[in-house]
């Protein structure tokens, strides 16, 4: 049951049994009042009777009043909200989002393999071709030894092809991100060039400088091709082209929109991965082992695991020194193992030769086979070199400079254009 009674100021209220003898606010005028029931309490001094009401005060928003409403003894102070400021949840929330981002970022860097997007870069290169090569270009030309080797091909360019090739296409050597070549089998023509831009590319200009160059299509799909210099351009997009000979080009529009699974899964992923300047690797088809243990004879015994290898890659890196990684993938952990004792079986032979070596080449014949020691990962083995760029670079330059030299010294030249 609920006690009911009222306020002086009119109001009707009603509590339960339990709040007899205590105290309550009025939900009218806020004067404290005693529930009847309970020990008795002191009287409460009535309030003087003015002669004149006092003026009611501002009306202040309230929530409907409930009869069967409990009542607290005394009513708690209300707690003010503070203005501005962010909520805990807010904060909490954020906070959780930036681990979960660190922890996404990290995982990817370090855990993960390369990206979707990276890996749709080599949709070009079919995992069961024979091989391929990819070139940083652009990365390669910020060197201290890709500058030197470019600069010396641009003071030594006396035709112009260089400069006639950037003025029409629209882009220059250091604007090419990327160079694949791809080899499906080379003695029927089946290769292609993929060159992927930082810019977008003349097409017009490009097709210009071919000679000749005629529309065609094949699956669909339009493309350029010149008769006279057995090459055709096809634009994947304006960033991104493949020049072939026909066969090839062909083979390209044939290909699927994603590649199916093959033997180059692993060296598709690994150069996904943007790791290195230059990175090449190709499958050891069963005949091609077949015919080099024939044409070895009796030694091909003592390197039996070595010619079990599935497939071989290489790396390069140009910094002060040229860094360079040979790889192969053998069937399993113990024919690894095998080939790797192989392996270092042949650098002990290799410098037992080291004595019939030309003076100047033996220093650098000798420092090269100590840094050969082969390591093993899984069913992998791989041994790193790194040579002094310097000599490599002026070497390049050098032979640079006797091609542009025998130009202009009566090397081999056009010949002259018979007149009309």
């Amino acid at each position: 049951m609920a006690i009911r009674f009222a306020c002086a100021c009119g109001q009707q209220l009603a509590v339960k049994d339990e709040y007899a003898g205590r105290k309550v606010r009025c939900t009218s005028c806020s004067q404290i009042l005693s529930v009847p029931g309970g020990a008795p309490a002191a009287p409460a001094a009535a309030p003087p009777v003015a002669r004149h009401a006092p003026a009611p005060p501002p009306p202040v928003a309230r929530r409907p009043v409930d009869d069967d409403r409990d009542y607290d003894e005394e009513e708690r102070p209300r707690r003010r909200k503070k203005k501005g400021g962010i909520p805990r949840a807010v904060i909490a929330g954020v906070a959780v989002l930036l681990l979960l981002g660190v922890g996404f970022l990290v995982w990817k860097l370090f855990f993960s393999g390369p990206s979707a997007a990276a890996l749709a870069e080599f949709d070009l290169v079919p995992r069961d071709a024979e091989g391929f090569l990819t070139i940083r270009v652009a990365d390669v030309l910020k060197t201290e030894a890709g500058k030197k080797v470019f600069e010396a091909a641009r003071q030594n360019d006396k035709e112009g092809a260089l400069k006639e090739m950037e003025a029409k296409a629209g882009i220059t050597p250091q604007d090419i991100e990327r160079l694949t070549f791809v080899a499906m089998s080379a003695d029927k023509e089946l290769w292609w060039m993929v060159i992927r831009t930082s810019k977008a590319v003349n097409r017009k200009g490009v097709i210009d400088g071919m000679k000749s160059a005629q529309e065609r299509t094949h699956q669909g799909k339009k493309y350029h091709y010149s008769e006279a210099e057995h090459t055709g351009v096809y634009f994947i997009s304006d960033q991104q082209m493949v020049f072939a000979p026909e066969p090839g080009m062909k083979k390209v529009l044939e290909l699927p929109e994603k590649p199916p699974s093959g033997p180059l899964d692993e060296m598709i992923e690994m150069a996904a991965k943007n790791d290195h300047h230059v990175f090449g690797g190709g499958q050891v088809p069963a005949n091609q082992r077949q015919a080099a243990q024939a044409q070895m004879g009796p030694f091909a015994e003592s390197v039996k695991s070595l010619l079990e290898a599935k497939s071989a890659y290489l790396t390069a890196d140009v910094k002060s020194k040229i860094e360079l990684t040979i790889g192969i993938e053998l069937p399993d952990k113990g024919k690894a193992e095998a080939a790797a004792k192989e392996i270092e079986t042949l650098i002990t032979m290799a410098r037992g030769f080291l004595a019939f070596a030309p003076p100047e080449l033996k220093p650098q014949a000798q420092d090269a086979l100590n840094q050969l020691k082969p390591k093993q990962d899984g069913t992998r083995v791989s041994v790193g070199l790194s040579l002094e760029s310097g000599p490599l670079v002026n070497a390049l330059v050098k032979q640079i400079e006797m091609q542009g030299g025998g130009r202009r010294e009566g090397g081999p030249q056009r010949p002259p254009r018979r007149p009309r």
